[in-house]
């Protein structure tokens, strides 16, 4: 398919369309950098040959390297790198055609090329109107774990970078290859998850040039492409190759890359300005004019934060298909297919009212739950519906389509354009484990930001068992659960009767006809949507009338029909690339065969507004009722489940989205009790090797390893666990907690082992460190904290110490409750729990009263060694009856034992729990000054207690740059954790006259007039207030780890 005059269109109706679309993936060669007919392999043969005064009878440069380094001689491959970069990368400067790569919307960009040319022709352009879409490089596999954003395009470096060869060496012979093989083997089969809309093109490469023939042979070698085809631009093929190509399925574009890419800019320039195939979604504010969206918010927001409103137009159902169970969107309620449980409906209209008003740090959940298939979703709509029909002024409705792919900012930007006084947030799909990780992940971000102008309600629906599953290990705060499995009544009934008539699917002749079906509704089938709809429509004979529409379909679409089932009966979309590995056909024949075979819409083909190599199609049934019940027809027996899994697991390559399918998938099973534990940890054993190197595949591999209990299982769970911190960049905390976990369990093993304790003491303080950095990575989370207190109360029951050392343990489990007492918010009860357990087992055995306890301290702190810890024990203690007028008198003893790490570190949190008191700010900077650690071992309250400290002493600018810090640096913040600004004389807060201003951004802020700084306001309800610009308020300050808000008292 070259470019010529007998194909004119080729370019502009195929490959330009699919390049602005961003349907593209570019491979980028070095003839983009080098120009002209002169392959980067052969020149460096011939130039590094002549600078040696040698001749190889060579003229691949694999084969050159691999030759030289077997002579040290003459060969330096340190000096050979170092020249190669000195040659073909320091002095070359990025082109013309550079800098129009950089602005075109590539999918993704992978590369053999190890120069910055990319990078440098992409700075020339950052800050300028052509920066819309930004380049993320990615150098190895661990990196290229990251999901790109909207606005995001990933250039893969595939072999090495001038940036940092140490770090990302450089590739040319066959052992860096070796090396390289696992980065190569990840990126490229990421690729094959592609639809086959997706295009792949190579530009720089040459087939007529040894070593980019064996480029790319070698990424052929992973077979990404499955037959698809490759479109290679190449002026050199001569056209008695092209019949070879053909076969090969590559077509040719005879052009050079420079005349290729000017081409395609002057084809998008003659094009009507199409923003990067934006569908452009409309957002309305509450008077319903269409809000202005800024062109690079629209492409961060893309597709999957979506306004249910009248100018969103959802897929088309016809009636009778919704009432036959098609997966329901906004359109239903708007068109009033479902029918109104009117009074079930007011009563969640009027919980959801009484949450917006309801004023609480975390951003409010309300939860439908119900069994399967009642029309929860359906619900959901109709409420968002209902609320902006009732009150249009304050109400706008959203839905999330993929959380990941948005943030809070965004979120918020666009909201304050609303004018809108309560947002209600649509989260569908909870029932999969990572959507609902997702949406608490997303509460939380919302909940930092602290939004005043507007209220936001977050909606979601569930089905109650696998609900009461997620809540064992998660807490739900500020959520609401309403069970949705309210029976018609006869009104109801006879609504839905007239529907299912009106839509064809049933039919009476009068009135009489009519009410025997309302009183069958009412009576046979008690009211019971679900059941009501499968009766009526396939006349109690449903299962029977799926196996017609199953057996109707070709071999080939009956196969896709239960592999989609499969995932589907647990609402997991099926990617196309994995039914097309179980079909086992090439993508021509999957085109032809599935894709575009007229599946009578049992098989339904769902488009996703995807980024980089995530899969953009996907399969589905009309609904996941409907997969169950075909999985319930076609393998009612557990084994052949089981089996079936089994070969659909094998037939996954690893890539970052595979293994979080693989993963939903098995914790779907495992919630469904599908089947039994010992098939479940079987399906773990299959994935085990092909997903060895995934942080999240080898973190629930680890877990369900920990739940076989055993010591060999334990040991090949640490080692995997182990290799994986091995190769990541950075520190994982989830994995740093599991291998803590793991220890601590072998530890125990041991204990019942040994005698000597040898083994067991090794585990113990491997698991301790390691519970000391989760601590410091992840300071907020209930995980933190659970299992380090297990183990310090495990070694302080077990363990033989003496009575100095069995002190010291005491106080380190008390000192573990109090930091997690004051900084988890989620599963707290877990910790309230633990403290009751605690004193009943292990503090009553020896104090069974408060007065006996002080007695004890009393006791131990006449020994002068135990008396720092007797002292700090009766901290505790007081503070936790809430007599601080003693505690005072206790830190000015204690200080003199600040050389102690113990003494030091409680001297560090009183200090910073009291910083209106000048002299306790003063005792800690100096406490800092004079320990470098303290930054390292409690990174949080360092920055936080540091921050507040510069703002009582009016340096605002050091502040805010602990602020940022805290905001930049930690992913998990608790949005509860606030102190506030005390009088030093009253001891109570201090109020401050401030008048209302307006940020650039019209959010409501506040000048205090004492401070001359302005605050954001803290979420609150300020109805009752004149919000006015320059009137006057008086407030009070409060130190969140976002920074200092602003709360309106008077």
């Amino acid at each position: 398919m070259e470019k010529s005059e007998e194909n004119p269109s080729y370019l502009r109706d195929v490959i330009f369309p699919g390049i602005r679309d961003r349907n593209t993936i570019l491979f980028l060669g070095a003839g983009a950098s080098v120009g002209t007919k002169r392959f980067l392999g052969q020149q460096i043969i011939d130039l590094y040959s002549d600078k040696l005064g040698i001749r190889l009878t060579v003229n691949n440069l694999v084969d050159f390297v691999d030759q030289l380094s077997a002579n040290p001689d003459i060969f330096d491959r340190d000096d050979f790198d170092t020249w190669v970069t000195e040659t073909f990368s320091e002095k070359l400067k990025p082109t013309e055609t550079h800098s129009a790569i950089v602005r075109m919307n590539w999918r993704e960009i992978i590369t053999t090329n190890f120069d910055l040319l990319i990078e440098r022709a992409y700075d020339q352009i950052v800050g300028t109107r052509d920066h819309l879409l930004k380049i993320k490089v990615i150098r190895n596999w661990d990196s290229y774990r990251y999901y790109p954003a909207n606005d995001e395009i990933k250039y893969v470096k595939l072999s090495g970078c001038v940036s940092n060869k140490d770090k990302y060496p450089l590739v040319f012979s066959s052992k860096d290859f070796h090396s390289a093989g696992r980065f190569y083997k990840i990126v490229l089969s990421s690729l094959e998850n592609l639809s086959p809309q997706i295009n792949f093109l190579a530009m720089g490469y040459s087939f007529t040039d040894p070593f980019s023939k064996m480029l790319l042979d070698k990424f052929d070698s992973y077979n990404f492409r499955r037959k698809k085809w490759m479109i290679s631009v190449d002026p050199f093929i001569q056209d008695e190759q092209l019949p070879f190509f053909r076969d090969n399925q590559i077509a040719v574009i005879k052009m050079t890359c420079d005349e290729f890419i000017g081409e395609y800019v002057d084809w998008e320039n003659s094009q009507d300005k199409v923003f990067y195939n934006l569908k452009r979604i409309k957002y309305s504010d509450v008077e319903k004019k269409i809000i202005s969206v800024p062109p690079d918010l629209a492409l961060r927001l893309g597709d999957n934060f979506v306004q249910l409103s009248d100018y969103y137009k959802s897929a088309y159902v016809e009636p009778k298909d919704f009432y036959k169970g098609e997966t329901p969107n906004f359109e239903i309620v708007k068109k009033d297919y479902d029918v109104v449980k009117r009074k079930l409906v007011d009563e969640i209209k009027d919980e959801a009212r009484r949450l917006l008003n309801e004023n609480n740090a975390l951003v409010p959940i309300l939860l439908l739950t119900g069994s399967y298939g009642i029309g929860k979703s359906t619900l959901c709509y109709r409420l968002i519906r209902e609320l902006l029909l009732d009150m249009p002024s304050k109400y706008l409705g959203f839905e999330i389509i993929n959380a990941s792919k948005i943030n809070s900012i965004d979120i918020g930007e666009l909201l304050s354009k609303s004018r809108a006084k309560n947002i209600i947030i649509f989260f569908n799909g909870i029932d999969v484990d990572s959507i609902f990780k997702s949406l608490l992940d997303f509460r939380n971000k919302l909940s930092i930001e602290q939004y005043t102008e507007f209220r936001i309600l977050l909606l979601a629906s569930i089905r109650d068992n696998i609900l009461t599953k997620y809540k064992l290990n998660k807490e739900l705060l500020n959520a609401l659960e309403i069970n949705v499995d309210i029976p018609f009544n006869r009104d109801e009934a006879a609504e839905l009767i007239e529907k299912l008539s009106d839509s064809g699917l049933i039919s009476y002749r009068d009135a009489k006809q009519k009410n025997i079906l309302v009183d069958k509704v009412i009576n046979k089938f008690s009211g019971d949507s679900f059941i009501t709809l499968i009766s009526l429509i396939s006349s109690s004979h449903h299962a029977n009338t799926l196996i017609d529409a199953y057996n109707q379909l070709t071999k080939d679409a009956q196969k896709a029909f239960l592999f989609t089932s499969l995932f589907y009966r647990f609402h997991i979309l099926t990617p196309v690339s994995l039914l097309q590995k179980m079909i086992s056909k090439n993508w021509e024949d999957f085109r032809r065969d599935i894709l575009e075979y007229d599946s009578k819409n049992i098989l339904v083909q769902e488009i996703i507004d995807a980024t980089g190599t995530e899969p953009d199609l996907y399969f589905r049934t009309k609904h996941p009722i409907v997969s169950q019940k075909l999985v319930e027809l076609l393998l009612p027996n557990e084994d052949k489940r089981f089996d079936t899994y089994q070969a659909l697991l094998k037939r996954l390559n690893y890539n970052t989205y595979n293994a979080g399918l693989v993963i939903d998938l098995l914790r779907a099973i495992e919630n469904s009790e599908d089947l039994t534990t010992k098939k479940i940890n079987k399906l773990y054993d299959v994935c085990g090797s092909e997903f060895a190197g995934d942080p999240h595949f080898t973190l629930h591999y680890a877990i369900n390893l920990q739940h076989r209990n055993n010591e060999a299982d334990l040991k090949v769970a640490i080692e995997k666990v182990q290799y994986v911190e091995s190769v990541l960049e950075t520190r994982n905390h989830f994995l740093i907690h599991r291998r803590a976990v793991l220890n601590f369990m072998m530890a125990k093993l041991k204990y019942q082992q040994e005698i000597e304790l040898s083994d067991t003491y090794i585990y113990i303080n491997e698991a301790r460190a390691l519970f000391e950095i989760k601590t410091v990575l992840d300071p907020f989370s209930a995980y933190s904290y659970v299992d380090y207190i297990k183990l310090e109360v495990w070694c302080y029951e077990k363990i033989v110490l003496d009575n100095e050392n069995r002190i010291q343990q005491y106080v380190k489990i008390e000192e573990l409750f109090d930091k997690a007492e004051k900084s988890v918010f989620e599963n707290s009860h877990w910790i309230a729990n633990m403290r009751a357990d605690f004193i009943k087992n292990v503090k009553n055995k020896f104090a069974k009263s408060d007065g006996e306890y002080l007695s004890f301290l009393d006791e131990i702190y006449q020994k002068e060694s135990l008396r720092p810890y007797a002292i700090i024990l009766k901290y505790y203690y007081y503070e936790s009856v809430q007599e601080n007028n003693k505690l005072e008198v206790l830190i000015r003893e204690l200080e003199e034992y600040d050389y102690l790490n113990d003494v030091e570190r409680l001297l560090f949190k009183h200090y910073g729990r009291n910083l209106f008191v000048t002299d306790n700010r003063t005792k800690l900077f100096q406490l800092i000054q004079g320990n470098k650690d303290i930054e390292q071992q409690d990174p949080i309250r360092f920055h936080y207690y540091t921050y507040i400290a510069e703002a009582y002493n009016k340096n605002f600018q050091y502040s805010k740059e602990h602020i940022y810090t805290l905001k930049n640096k930690f992913y998990y913040l608790n949005p509860k954790l606030c102190e506030t600004w005390i009088d030093n004389e009253t001891r109570e807060p201090r109020i401050f006259d401030a008048v209302i201003t307006e940020s650039r951004n019209h959010k409501i802020r506040v000048r205090v007039i004492d401070l001359q700084q302005e605050f954001n306001l803290r979420k609150s309800n300020y109805d009752m207030f004149d919000l006015s610009i320059s009137s006057h308020h008086q407030v009070t300050l409060h130190f969140f780890l976002t920074g200092i808000r602003a709360e309106i008292i008077t």
